[in-house]
């Protein structure tokens, strides 16, 4: 179990466990005119509890392919301040049809392309794009965002071009990009996106995770102080 301030997270069913990716996207992603969300790939469902805290009004769907993790999803929201907004949904994305749309999609995504595959499934899909690609997801978050919608989702830093190339194909605009740091003086590690359907000025800035061993720099305390205990 992880405690967080507000609630607690079961993720041993999970196939996308409680990570410092999630935390970051779920403190970070603009729920500010959200008032429906969708976490696709939502695992244990962090980042959509994440959401329903800092979003008083939103109602949020979480779904993910994964049988096991919307049955402990849907366990932690019902264990949760929110439940009442919170819903798990067992759903394919790419095949996910919904009667209204999203002001906010959010998610965590499958980013890793290459390297030995895992012979268990579910951790197969959670971690490799062949489950769920970034043209996939950038392409069915557009046709269920409202007009003035976002996706805000987290990949690694060798996925800028990828993304850059997929969203201008698709007529879509990056509003804003932060490069993760893991550390002062190591590279960055983490890209965070927000991608709208209008033309915008693209805002880049950068976050550092700690500024020495052990040490959190002041911006990702702030960044995540409604979160941790620790902060």
């Amino acid at each position: 179990m992880f405690r967080f301030k507000q609630f607690q997270v079961e993720h041993d069913r999970s196939s996308m466990k409680v990570g410092t990716d999630g935390v970051l996207l779920g403190s970070w992603c603009d729920v500010l005119h959200a008032s429906r969300v969708l976490d696709v790939g939502t695992g244990c469902g962090l980042i959509a509890l994440m959401v329903a805290q800092r979003n008083s009004i939103s109602i949020v769907d979480a779904i993910d392919i994964d049988v096991a993790s919307v049955g402990q999803a849907a366990e932690n929201f019902k264990k949760s301040p929110w439940s009442e907004r919170l819903n798990a949904i067992n759903a394919d994305y790419c095949t996910f049809e919904c009667t209204n749309k999203y002001d906010l999609i959010v998610s965590n995504p499958p980013f890793f392309t290459n390297g030995v595959l895992s012979p268990n499934e579910v951790r197969r899909n959670a971690r490799h794009t062949q489950s769920l690609t970034f043209e996939q997801l950038i392409v069915k978050s557009k046709s269920i965002l409202t007009d003035a919608g976002i996706l805000s989702i987290v990949t690694p830093v060798d996925a800028y071009k990828d993304i850059l190339d997929i969203c201008m194909a698709n007529g879509l605009f990056v509003s804003k990009i932060c490069k993760v740091y893991p550390m002062l003086n190591l590279p960055v590690k983490r890209l965070l996106w927000n991608i709208l359907m209008t033309p915008t000025k693209t805002i880049c800035n950068d976050l550092v995770i700690e500024a020495s061993p052990g040490n959190y720099s002041d911006d990702f305390i702030n960044l995540c102080r409604d979160f941790y205990l620790k902060f």
